[in-house]
């Protein structure tokens, strides 16, 4: 209301008020302005980089706010330069993963601010990550159906296949799922829904997507039903698929 102390606009009778028992007491004019601040709400700091953040206050009023909080000097510039920094990071981040603008615009923005070269590319690192290496041509190393046909056959581990699908271009999670598909389809796989789950999950998990993959005990469990349906299997089975749905809800 109009008796707010600082309302915008106008003193208002609060301040009015404040100011006439300040007179009473002998205080001078600059006195009277100088205690009155002492009584007035000053944002936080997590106001004033909320209003840098969407620029509805300038720099000026921006070491205004930390000054009324009581900084000056050096511990004012940390605060300038930290709320900068802070603000401008993720912005640029998203950015350049947005295709606005490239990693050396994000540096070079970063440097401009202030941020230490040192500490640049250490934040580079945890949000951006290296491009993956180009998918060399076939006449230059084996192929992917060849290092896929050498773990079938076993002249190369899984690990092996997964490390040389790598060095082609795929991503762990990629090559896992090539062989995996790959090996499977060769041997009359999927057998069972879950076998059939567990390739459709980690076909998600090679796009980034969330994906719930199946135990191995599951599987088994799957495996063990078709081939003999008991009421032992058929327990252990039905339990275990209630247990990973309910996992999958949850998450």
């Amino acid at each position: 209301g109009g008796e707010e102390i600082g309302e915008p606009g106008g003193e208002g009778e609060a301040e009015d008020t404040i100011k006439l028992a300040y007179k009473t007491m002998g205080y001078s004019s600059f006195w009277q302005d100088a205690l009155l601040q002492l009584v007035r709400e000053v944002p936080t700091r997590v106001d004033v980089r909320r209003w840098w953040d969407m620029r509805t206050i300038d720099e000026t009023e921006l070491r205004n706010v930390y000054k009324r909080r009581g900084y000056f000097g050096k511990d004012l510039e940390n605060y300038v330069l930290w709320t900068k920094v802070y603000t401008a990071f993720p912005d640029l981040i998203a950015r350049f993963k947005n295709g606005w603008i490239t990693e050396d615009d994000v540096r070079s923005e970063l440097a401009v601010l202030g941020m230490p070269s040192e500490r640049i590319e250490e934040m580079i690192q945890t949000k951006i990550k290296t491009a993956a290496p180009e998918r060399v041509a076939p006449e230059r190393t084996a192929t992917a159906t060849e290092i896929m046909k050498a773990v079938k056959k076993e002249h190369i581990t899984w690990a092996e296949g997964v490390e040389r699908l790598g060095r082609m271009g795929y991503s762990p999670e990629e090559a896992d799922f090539k062989i995996r598909v790959y090996v499977g389809v060769a041997e009359g796989s999927p057998e069972t829904y879950v076998e059939f789950l567990d390739w459709t999950e980690r076909y998600r998990k090679t796009q980034g997507l969330d994906a719930h993959i199946p135990s191995a005990e599951l599987i088994e469990a799957a495996k063990a039903y078709k081939a003999d349906p008991s009421t032992e299997n058929t327990y252990r089975y039905r339990q275990l698929l209630i247990a990973y749905e309910e996992e999958k809800m949850k998450a």
